[in-house]
This record gives C-alpha cells, structure tokens and sequence, in this order.
C-alpha cells in the first residue's frame, strides 16, 4: 500500500514540476522612429517665404497644466535632476550635455538664460525700495516663460507669497507684466499702471497685464480667469489692457497662485495679446514689477517717482526707478513651434537630410545699428536636402526685408570634406562682388583654420542668391521669380540645385554668419563716410553681427587664439570656431525586457531575473548600420524610474541585466514601458574633441507593457490552473488509492 502512495506522490510532484517549468518571455515591440518621416521622393516646398509647408521640431517643453505646481517647470521641483534651472546651477555651461547653457549675469543675482523652450529670469534678491525690504512678496524672485501653440505661459515666483485675497486689510501684491508683440516701436504705451511709472518712448507696450492678488477673489489654488471687466469695475482680478486702455481679456486668460510654491502660474492667450500666428513670433519685450494692492488695481502705498516695489532690473528698485522710468526690460527670442529659443541640433526626418538648428538670441553686435539689431539675429536654420535640390530657411528675429538702415545677408559656409580641412577655397570667407569684404575666416575643429568648398550667400536687398566655388567666381546670381529666393518679414527660404554644390550629403560641415548691407538711403551712409550703399558694414574685427553658435558672437576676451565664450573678440579673433557638422541620423530599434519565468504567467515577479536590451543603429547613407560605443540610458515610464546606462557592442546592442528588479524597492509592483534613450557626445562645441562625426539623439518606448509584482513568483500560479490541476490529481490518487483497496478485497 505505501507503494501505491508513493507512486501517486511522485505522479503529484512531476505534474508540479512540468506546469512550473523554465519559461524565457519576453513582450515584443514594433519599431518606432520619434520624429518627423516625411517622404523625400514627395518632399515639395513653395517658395514664398512663408514656412508653414517646412517641418519642425517637436517641442522641448513639457506640457504646463495650470495648478500653481512647479514640476512642469524648470525649477528646483523638476522630477528630472538634470533638467533643473536653478539660480545656483544657472552658469555658464557649454561642456555638459545635460545644461547646453550659456548664461547673461548681470552681477548680484540678476541673470538669465535659456534651457530647452523656456527663458529663466532670476533677479536679484532684496533689491526691493528702501523701506519695504520686509516685504518680500514684494520681492520678485524668478521669471519663466514658456509657449504653445494657443498661449504665452508665465510662472512669476516671489520670495514668500504670503497672504493671498485679503483686501486693504491684508494686503498682497498686484503684479505688473507689459508686453510688447509686434516689434513695432511706433504705437503702443508708455504710461504702467500707477500712472507715475512710464517706460522709454522708444519702446512701449502693446499690452499691460494686471494680477491683483488681493482681491477677495482670489484664494490659494483658485484659477481666476479673464472677464473683460477691469477689477476696479468689479470684475475679475486679471486685466488685459491694450494700448487704448481696453480691458481685453477673455476666459482664455487664467491665472493661479500657490501660496506654498510662491508663485503665480499665468496664461495669456496668443489672440487676446495681439498674435494671430503665433508661429510668426519672433520676439515678446517683457517689462515686469510689482506693488502693494488694494484689491482692486490700485496701489494702497504712495511712493516718490513710482509705486512699484520691485521691478525686473539687472539695478536695485531704488535706481532703476529714480527717475519714474522703467527702462529695464528682457526680449525673448522664440522659435516656430513657438518655444522660446535655445541652441538646439535636431533632426527632423529619419535618415538625417532634414537638419534643424536654433541659434542664441539677443547674441548679436549692435555697432552701428543700435536699434535695428533684431534684423542680424538668427533665430533658427533649416536644411532639406531632397533627391535634386538644396532648400534652407533661415528665421531672423527681425525683418529681413530691405527696411531702415541696414537688411541682413547671410552665408552658409559648406564643406562637403569635413575631416580633409586643407582643401577647399581656403578660410577666408570671400564676400560676393561688389559687396565689399568680410575680413572672417573659418576656424577649424582640429586647428586653427579650415577650408570651405562653397560659399551661399543670400542677400535680400538685391534679391540674389550666390554661390562661390574654389576656382569659379560666381556661379549664379539669379533674382526672385527664377524659384531661388524668398522672403516674409521674418523668414527666407532658398532652393539651389544640389549638381551646383557636388556631392551634398551627410557628414558636411555648415557654419552661417549674418552681416549687414547699408540700404541705400540709410542714415549710416549720410553719417559716415566708411559706410557705402549696398556694401557690408565694416566692423572692428570681423564683420559679422551673428553666427549660428552656442556662444554669443563677440566674447569678454582672447585665451589662445580663441575668443572666450564668444566667437570673435575686438580686432585679435577673426575666426568662427564652431564646429556645426550635420549630424547623422541614428535610431533606437527593438527595446526589450526578457525574463525568467517560474510560474509560466506574463508578470515579472520577485526571484525571476531579467534583463532589458535595445540595438543602436546609424544612417551610413544607403541603409542601417550598427552603431558600437553608443551610450544608452534605459528607463521604466509609467512614472519615470532610472534604471542605468550601458555601451553598445560591436553590433549596437546595449544589454542591461536587471537581476531581480521585482525585489527592488524602488520600483512599486505596476504596469510599465520600457524606454531607451541615445544621446551623444556634444563634440561640435568648441573646446570638446570628441569624435570625428555628429550624431544626432535618438529615443524608443516599447509597444508592450511589462508588468512587475513585488511577491515571489509561487505566489502567483494562475488561479485557473489550479483548480483542474488540483481536481486531477485528487482524481489521480482516488484511483489508485481504489485499485489498491479493490485488488485487496479480491
């Protein structure tokens, strides 16, 4: 008899084993490219100057929500570590790949910078007039500002913003923003709200927006929206006033304060501040300050000169308002999308012949054109290479048409031979003819100097597009109408035939520097006898306004040969020394979690080892290539948990062994996807070797989820196998048990 037990035992114990053998899973994915994949054999672009029919970049921003929470901005609350802007780590930075920054310090803690889609102004702090320096929600503390497609978003931060709709009685703050939308300087206001406070006649405001914080409507967390009705009417605590003095805002306007963040989170609609096409902004002028309210718009406290307590201002309040003029303001520089701009390098189709740059702004040199600087900044670039021909748009943060003193003309400096930097024209950068000179040289990656093997001018006074090969003078010089050049106020777009550059494909090399041709009834022409019609302004040094660079043009000084942190210095450096190759074009296939499998279920559970993978590839110009060496970071999103970096292999496979990630603590038991990130060295800015080719970032989000339990595996054993595995077997062991007594009966 205990034989025949023992027989059912063991048949109870293999079945156990079989349905819990070693299983291998893993989730499948399909292969995604994050970006944009138009078809080049279809690719068409109307050359009208208007660039709604070109590509662009997706945002860099991440998605505000109106809430008063700061994790969607910049700040110290950023859920990414190396995504945070703060007024301590706001230096200048052009050697870490996480903070690409270059920062304007004006001393004592007033500086502002750029960090992918939003401009950060911090100002000093206690700079408040004399004798409120206790108040500090009056003490503007940081500025942000970021866009969409349908608003201008603020973040306004104090030092504590205390008590908020408590009236006369208690007393908060009424914040001040004046904008000006149009870069026209020949209409708007110049009066702020306190009527004593003007600013400079030659730069109002189109629109002045009033937050009144203590207003009894006003409480902690509350959005407030625009009505159209001015507060000192009984309306709502957002005024929109235009010029004429007009309360414009709508309940497209909103604004919330948080108490606990200090801060004020604001959205202006683009329409109701005058911007029918936002994608056409190129510049918003910010004027900024706050007083003490009576809840209803108006000041409660009465100061000499101005009623402001504190204004945006590299000056204390004190200075900057002793004469009752705030002639302190930012210009914001924005791209397309709109986003205000930051040095970026994207690109934007999937093999790499559809590159997108986004130059610095406000980096320009202002001699001679003082007020007409805007016309020689360089917002962004675009190039697109189809099967015949070589299209580029540039976006100016001025107009590019020939207008007032001086009309921009440009250069792209192209070499098709990137690592041979003895070839070519030579380095200097010769000026088409009859322009006059450029005295600029092209400076190389490895050396000193490096050779072009064409030169693209453009040049919107003349309407002429020319090109100027080694040994050929001019190639073409041909006029709008012959499907070359066009230009809308900000933009210009160009098309060359690809046969007049010769082999054009990536890697090349691009520089683009901006200069400033006279227009012939300017000014500067009647007021120096240097300066000629239809010429290039000749500068101290070399002639040109703006370069396409993370650093600004012109720098403080010289260090070996190179100007620091800028591109040229006075009369020593005449040399542009970015490096800008096009980047190659790389992506990130098959992103994978695999797993051992105890119990035969789809979870990832704890004692179950796994392992994630992904495989780099890059664009070699006939296909797909692995890429070895490439960093890659992987990650989980669901919420976004770091799980580490590992280096391609010979065959661009990036392998990650996560043990036992269900016994991680860090990991809550939930559904996931898996993430992988590439992202090279920066090695085109100046004073980074690197490697010898660019390769642009490259991102993956597999298609399957991947769910992890933070409980042993044998826990886990699906429910419906159970129970007919348990039934079988009790029928199993009856049967027996039953012969053995049936046969003993017998």
């Amino acid at each position: 008899m205990m034989h025949e037990y023992s027989r059912a035992l063991t048949i109870l114990i293999i079945s156990i084993l079989i349905l819990g053998s070693i299983v291998s899973h893993g989730i499948t994915t399909k292969n995604r490219f994050i970006g944009y994949k138009p078809p080049l054999s279809q690719a068409s672009i109307v050359l009208d100057g208007n660039p709604d029919d070109w590509p662009v970049p997706k945002p860099m921003h991440p998605k505000v929500k109106l809430d008063g929470d700061i994790e969607d901005w910049y700040t110290e609350a950023n859920p990414i570590p190396w995504d945070r802007i703060t007024r301590d780590n706001a230096v200048t930075d052009l050697t870490n790949p996480n903070h690409l920054l270059y920062v304007w310090d004006y001393g004592n803690g007033n500086k502002y910078t750029y960090y992918r889609g939003e401009f950060v102004w911090f100002d000093a702090l206690g700079d408040q007039r004399s004798g409120y320096t206790d108040r500090l929600d009056a003490d503007i503390s940081e500025i942000r500002v970021t866009s969409n497609t349908t608003h201008l978003l603020i973040l306004f931060r104090v030092v504590d913003l205390g008590v908020l709709g408590g009236g006369a009685a208690s007393p908060s703050i009424g914040i001040v923003l004046a904008l000006d939308t149009d870069m026209n300087y020949h209409n708007g206001n110049t009066t702020l709200i306190d009527g004593k406070t003007h600013v400079p006649s030659y730069a109002p405001w189109d629109y002045e927006v009033l937050i009144d914080l203590s207003n009894p409507a006003v409480a902690n967390k509350k959005i407030i929206y625009g009505d159209g009705v001015p507060v000192s009417n009984g309306g709502s605590p957002l005024d929109i006033y235009n010029a004429t003095g007009s309360e414009v805002s709508t309940r497209s306007d909103a604004f919330v304060a948080d108490s606990a963040n200090d801060c004020v989170e604001i959205a202006l609609s683009w329409r109701d501040i005058g911007v029918l096409n936002p994608w056409n902004v190129s510049n918003v002028r910010l004027y900024a300050g706050v007083f003490i309210s009576d809840g209803y718009g108006k000041p409660l406290v009465s100061l000499n000169n101005s009623d402001f307590i504190d204004v945006l201002s590299a000056k204390n309040s004190d200075e900057e308002l002793s004469d009752g003029v705030l002639d302190s303001w930012i210009d914001i520089g924005f791209n397309r999308l709109p986003e205000p701009v930051y040095f970026t390098h994207e690109i934007l189709d999937d093999k790499g012949y559809i590159q997108y740059w986004s130059d610095l702004t406000n980096d320009t040199r202002t001699d001679y054109i003082p007020n007409e600087a805007f016309d020689t900044d360089l917002l962004t670039e675009t190039i697109w290479i189809n099967s015949t021909r070589l299209n580029i748009l540039l976006h100016i943060k001025g107009n590019v048409r020939p207008t007032g003193n001086a009309t921009p003309l440009i250069v792209l400096v192209i070499d098709t031979t990137p690592l041979n930097e003895t070839d070519g024209g030579g380095p200097l950068i010769t000026a088409p003819p009859g322009n006059g000179f450029t005295d600029t040289y092209l400076g190389g990656r490895l050396g000193r100097e490096a050779n072009y093997t064409s030169l693209i001018w453009i040049d919107p006074l003349q309407d002429q597009v020319t090109v100027i090969v080694p040994g050929t003078t001019v190639k073409y010089d041909v006029y709008t109408g012959s499907n070359y050049i066009a230009y809308d106020y900000h933009f210009i777009e160009v098309s060359i035939p690809t046969t007049d550059l010769g082999e054009l494909k990536p890697p090349f090399r691009v520089e683009t520097a901006v200069y400033a041709l006279a227009n012939p009834n300017s000014t500067l022409v009647s007021s120096s006898p240097s300066i000629q019609p239809n010429q290039i302004i000749d500068l101290t040094g070399a002639n040109a306004y703006d370069t396409l660079s993370p650093y600004p043009t012109y720098g403080t000084g010289v260090d070996n040969g190179y100007a620091v942190n800028g591109e040229f210095y006075g009369d020593v450096d005449e040399y542009i020394d970015t490096f800008i190759p096009v980047k190659i074009a790389t992506r990130l296939i098959n992103p994978v979690i695999q797993w051992v499998s105890y119990d035969n279920d789809t979870y990832i559970e704890i004692g179950e080892p796994a392992n994630a993978s992904a495989i780099l590839q890059y664009w070699n110009g006939t296909g797909w290539s692995p890429l070895s060496g490439g960093n890659v970071t992987f990650y989980l999103v669901g919420s976004l948990i770091y799980l580490g970096w590992r280096l391609t292999d010979s065959n661009g496979t990036a392998y990650m062994d996560l043990d036992d990630i269900a016994r991680n603590t860090s990991i809550s038991s939930g559904t996931y996807r898996l993430m992988v990130r590439y992202d090279p060295p920066l090695e085109y800015v100046k004073g980074l070797s690197g490697t010898e080719f660019f390769y642009s970032s490259a991102e993956n989000i597999s298609v399957g989820n991947y769910t992890i339990l933070n409980r042993p595996f044998i826990e886990s054993l699906p429910e419906p196998y159970i129970l007919p595995l348990t039934l079988l077997l009790a029928v199993a062991v009856f049967t027996l048990l039953r012969r053995r007594y049936s046969g003993n009966h017998d």
